[in-house]
């Protein structure tokens, strides 16, 4: 009797495992599963060693597996794309911006020619291709920066890293106005300052032109932040007095 609960219990855990999408086909896992479980009750059932309700859930698992057998096959072919995809992106083997670039185009090219094998799945393969070309002026700027961020998720990390230090400097839970004002250099001051401790002839080597132009893009940005909440506080007095420099 337990071993009969003990095969039900890898049948139940291969139906509720999830995996982690997209990544993790969790449905061609649970293929795989049942037909692992099928293969190991019909090796049981050659020795005569299986007994009837055993017997009855390999034909449900067998009769699952032969009705929905041509759903799977699309699904295979288009996780076999997205899996080479994503092999690529990380770029364990260490290829440079044009290296990766390269690759991914060769992949984009075989997926064109070949979409029709994914049946089903076909405009998702379409709608892929046109996602990943919407991309494409920026996809591989990542690999040409040692260390830069390549995925939306680090640059959330990057962003968090930055806000969970104001919280705790502030008590402040919402992000300040100034992180919008001026988020193009305190961001980049937390990360570098991160990485290496600046003295002052490391900022004596500063250009004092590039110094200049950046103090009046935050100095513009500072203003037009003035003016929309001067706008939101009284707008009828804001707007009389643009009237009244305009006449």
């Amino acid at each position: 009797m337990t071993i009969i609960e003990d095969y039900c219990s890898a049948v139940r855990s291969s139906i509720t495992n999830d995996g982690h999408p997209p990544l993790e086909a969790s449905g061609l896992k649970l293929q795989e599963n049942l037909t692992l479980i099928e293969q190991s009750l019909e090796r049981m059932e050659k020795r005569s060693a299986l007994p009837p309700p055993l017997v009855n859930l390999k034909h449900l698992i067998a009769k699952g597996l032969s009705a929905t057998a041509s759903l799977f096959s699309p699904v295979r072919v288009a996780y076999q794309w997205v899996d080479k995809a994503s092999n690529i992106l990380n770029n364990k083997i260490g290829l440079d911006a044009a290296g990766v670039k390269q690759s991914y185009h060769q992949l984009l090219t075989e997926m064109c020619q070949q979409k029709q094998k994914a049946g089903t799945l076909n405009t998702a393969i379409d709608n892929f291709i046109k996602t990943t070309r919407s991309y494409w002026s920026g996809l591989f700027h990542c690999y040409e920066i040692e260390d830069f961020p390549r995925t939306n998720n680090d640059l959330e990390h990057a962003f968090g890293m930055l806000r969970h230090h104001q919280r705790r400097c502030t008590g402040r839970k919402v992000a300040p106005s100034s992180l919008v004002i001026r988020g193009s250099v305190k961001l980049a001051c937390a990360i570098a300052t991160k990485l290496h401790s600046f003295t002052a002839s490391d900022l004596a080597q500063v250009d004092i032109h590039t110094w200049l132009e950046l103090r009046s893009q935050l100095q513009k940005h500072h203003k037009a932040r003035i003016e929309q909440y001067r706008f939101r506080r009284d707008p009828k007095g804001y707007l009389a007095n643009l009237e009244s420099r305009l006449l």
